[in-house]
């Protein structure tokens, strides 16, 4: 009973359709009354052909199988007439595109007169031309392909997502896959001989393996996405999903600290590509903060660059593949060459208001694509909302900082409250020295005082370790003679430095408590980061007009996520409670106020540099114009 009356609704369908576009193909027919009367007949006399079946089935009566093959005779009768009437009724010029239509229906309708004859004389359907419908409406179905080309017109306004079109074409290569793999098992088995059942689970299982292999391939996936997207639908993205999956994936972090990277991943996943990394504005340079898939990047630019002023002036998205055939359409614009090595593809701008606050580089694609106006606009788009993002983190870091300056300012407070008593029992020991000088209790009870007062500044040192708040003024300093007193003094910790000098003096202007400072806190800091068996050496080289000092060390080492994102930032250290983490963060700030830099190279588990580059003082030159 199902399957007639699919079969008798398959029907109706295509009289439908026949009636609508014979409606709307010429003006012969103007009549709506007609058509209604149609309708209605042609539903009457199904729920008719429907009651009379069940009733026969209930009965047990043969005879109401009649009446259901007349109906259908009658409704492929109808169809007949209508195809006929649809080409008649066309005009001339027109009848090219329902030419085909025409064609493969009626022999479709043709088809189905002929087996519902032969049923209603023979009081049952043939089998053999049962079986052989399927294979006609598949030979016919190329003809309907092409009308429905010619008519764009009949489309219905209904929507497929992009996910179900997807899947269920998987589905669909997933089923003739296995099909395939079965019909070739079953001719392992017939050819195999006597090992044919053993050769056939063999072979079905590797064909699984083989399967599953390419359902996880991104590559693949990403080809099959890119084909569905050409050739099935008007637009490239479903922009709605697009944007509502992005905003959801950046909306669910737990932590802040992951923002960058997923930023990056989904980006990337957008657009198919291997891997991407987040440049991000930090005075005056952009530098690699972040990179998903792929290995930081050491390279910085300045903020006047070509690159940087490219991006900000023109917002444009660069495609490196274009820029190599035709460097004419970025006029004005060098492209670094270390872009070259990493395989770049796309650099997106991040534009927040008026100011470039970073770039995204996105890496190769998994399938080569030339990207248009879709793929242009969706990452400007995406840009866009990750410049608020990045913009509302860098705002909320810098937030978080002040606050923690605050608390600082609050401890110090402290801190020189507890001085305050110190000094209080240092200066009344001195006052009754004097007079109690020959006291040995007094003696006994100085010294516990003195003790006392001994382990809280060693409590308060612990916790602003080497730091000298007090700015001096600055003056000319033998480098020579600050790196032998820090060599004297860093003497009894292991391992021990050792300093290559150079052969004259050479001096830079500073301060000089606050520069010995400096370099003290980062030899100590070289020492707590390595092996008792290690190896620290400090070396002072002189380059151009510039000295530099050089503090190696063997030890642990540091990751370039962490050189870019915490060793240079306040408060922020891997000594827990043992550190304030402002000790490198101090330095930075000094060696920049008197015109030099600091810089790091760093690797885990090989060691780290810190190059200390100071302009070499000259008597000649004032220091408003060495520190400006």
């Amino acid at each position: 009973l199902a399957v007639e009356i699919t079969g008798n609704l398959r029907l109706i369908i295509w009289v439908a359709f026949l009636l609508e576009v014979l409606r709307s193909a010429a003006n012969a027919i103007t009549n709506k009354r007609i058509f209604l009367f149609s309708y209605a007949a042609i539903f009457t006399l199904f729920v008719i052909s429907i009651g009379v079946e069940v009733f026969g089935r209930i009965n047990d009566i043969d005879a109401p199988h009649i009446f259901t093959y007349l109906y259908d005779l009658l409704l492929v009768t109808f169809g007949l007439i209508l195809t006929e009437q649809l080409y008649r009724n066309t005009a001339q010029d027109k009848r090219w595109s329902i030419k085909f239509l025409c064609i493969s229906v009626g022999l479709m309708f043709a088809y189905d007169l002929y087996m519902y004859s032969h049923a209603t004389l023979f009081e049952g359907i043939d089998r053999s031309l049962w079986n052989a419908r399927g294979y006609v409406n598949m030979v016919i179905m190329p003809l309907l392909a092409v009308s429905i080309a010619r008519n764009p017109t009949w489309s219905f306004r209904m929507f497929v997502s992009r996910q179900v079109v997807f899947y269920s074409t998987g589905l669909i290569a997933i089923g003739i896959y296995m099909t395939l793999m079965a019909i070739g098992g079953y001719y392992v088995q017939i050819f195999g001989g006597e090992w044919g059942q053993e050769a056939q689970v063999v072979f079905l299982v590797g064909a699984i393996i083989i399967l599953f292999v390419i359902m996880s391939s991104g590559a693949l996936r990403a080809k099959a996405r890119m084909f569905m997207s050409k050739h099935f639908y008007e637009n490239k993205y479903d922009y709605r999903e697009e944007w509502m999956g992005f905003v959801q994936k950046l909306s669910h972090i737990d932590s802040p600290r992951y923002l960058k990277e997923q930023i990056l991943q989904t980006v990337a996943m957008i657009m198919h590509s291997r891997g991407s990394i987040l440049y991000l504005r930090n005075e005056e340079k952009y530098q690699c903060v972040s990179a998903w898939n792929t290995d930081y990047c050491e390279q910085s630019f300045d903020v006047n660059s070509s690159l940087a002023e490219f991006l900000n002036n023109r917002e444009w998205i660069i495609d490196v593949n274009e820029y190599r055939t035709h460097p004419e359409n970025y006029d004005g614009f060098d492209l670094p060459e270390e872009f070259y090595a990493i395989n770049a593809w796309l650099i997106v701008p991040l534009k927040h208001y008026y100011e470039l606050i970073g770039f995204i580089i996105l890496l190769e694609p998994f399938v080569k694509m030339q990207i248009n106006w879709e793929d242009r606009d969706l990452l400007k788009a995406i840009g866009k909302q990750v410049s608020s993002y990045v913009a509302f983190m860098m705002a909320s870091d810098s937030l978080a900082e002040a606050e923690k300056f605050s608390a600082f300012n609050r401890l110090s407070a402290y801190v020189v409250h507890d001085m305050k008593n110190s000094v209080a029992q240092l200066d009344l020991i001195v006052k009754n020295a004097d007079r109690h000088k020959d006291n040995p209790e007094f003696i006994a009870d100085s010294f516990m005082t003195v003790a006392n007062v001994v382990d809280r500044m060693k409590r308060m040192l612990n916790q602003f370790k080497r730091m000298d708040m007090h700015k001096s003024e600055a003056c000319r300093v033998d480098v020579n003679n600050v790196l032998r007193r820090i060599e004297t003094k860093c003497a009894d910790g292991k391992p021990q430095p050792r300093i290559q000098l150079l052969e004259a003096p050479v001096y830079v202007y500073v301060e000089a408590d606050r520069f010995e400072n400096v370099i003290e806190h980062m030899v100590s800091n070289a020492q707590d980061a390595t092996s008792d068996d290690g190896r620290i050496e400090i070396r002072v080289l002189g380059k151009n007009n510039e000295v530099c000092i050089e503090i190696e060390d063997t030890g642990c080492g540091m990751t370039s996520e962490f050189i870019s994102n915490h060793l240079f930032k306040p408060f922020d250290t891997t000594k827990g409670n043992a550190g304030m983490g402002v000790g490198v963060f101090e330095a930075n700030e000094f060696v920049k106020y008197y015109g030099g830099q600091l810089n790091v190279k760093s690797e885990p588990g090989v060691g780290t540099t810190f190059s200390i580059l100071l302009p070499i003082y000259n008597e000649e030159v004032s220091f408003e114009s060495k520190a400006g």
